[in-house]
């Protein structure tokens, strides 16, 4: 693959263990406007042992410049999603990773919606019923934060996923902006007119042992930095 080509693809990355919901993110993907000479490509990774893992062997599995990690249950709603993503990044060379809800100041808990700034905004799907979790605005092009929920993670550089230390679930998503803000990059959540996402939370489930675990193990590992 030449470098013109791979400046020009968009990888869309899953660790997948529930078809239904895969197979309906993928139709949300396939009705997205795509930029004129741009190629999209699926990555879909099976019987992973962690997010990290799974994510780090399909990061080594494409040359794509732009990739969006995204949960299987999540569906982009902004058809002009990949236009609005690629325009920021163009204009930003220093903005490394974005997503639509985070926390501008993540507390020493490490767990972002309980900071006192978080933006973003966010269509909630429970069973059928419908919300939007909405949360401070962003009045720029993008908001700086150090932290993003890892419902969709959109990068235009690599950074490694710390499987070394984040072996379940849960915490492989604020350890990824602490990495990239390491790396002299830049983590942001873009303004957004309308929700660009929807999160299927139906059939979710929470292990609130290993999320306690792993918070315990991100603190260990980056508390220095909060």
């Amino acid at each position: 693959m030449d470098t013109i080509s791979e400046e020009k693809k968009i990888c869309f990355i899953f660790c997948v263990n529930n078809e239904n919901e895969y197979n309906k993110a993928l139709g949300h993907i396939n009705k997205l406007d795509v930029p004129d000479d741009y190629d999209i490509e699926i990555i879909s990774i099976r019987n992973t042992e962690s997010m990290c893992s799974g994510y780090n062997s399909a990061m080594k599995k494409t040359k794509a410049k732009y990739k969006v990690y995204l949960h299987q249950n999540v569906c982009i709603l902004n058809k002009r999603f990949l236009f609005d993503v690629i325009d920021l990044f163009e204009k930003h060379s220093e903005l490394g990773m974005l997503g639509v809800a985070g926390a501008a100041r993540l507390p020493k808990s490490g767990i972002w919606w309980k900071s006192s700034a978080p933006y973003g905004k966010v269509v909630q799907n429970r069973r059928g019923k419908f919300s939007v979790l909405r949360w401070w605005e962003v009045k720029g092009e993008y908001k700086i934060v150090d932290a993003i929920d890892g419902l969709i993670m959109i990068t235009q550089y690599d950074v490694a996923w710390r499987e070394d230390v984040f072996k379940k679930w849960h915490f492989y998503d604020i350890s990824q902006c602490m990495e990239f803000k390491k790396a002299g990059y830049k983590v942001g959540i873009p303004k957004q007119t309308d929700p660009w996402c929807e999160h299927d939370w139906s059939t979710t489930v929470q292990n609130k042992g290993n999320y306690e675990e792993e918070r315990k193990i991100f603190l260990k590992e980056y508390g220095n930095y909060l």
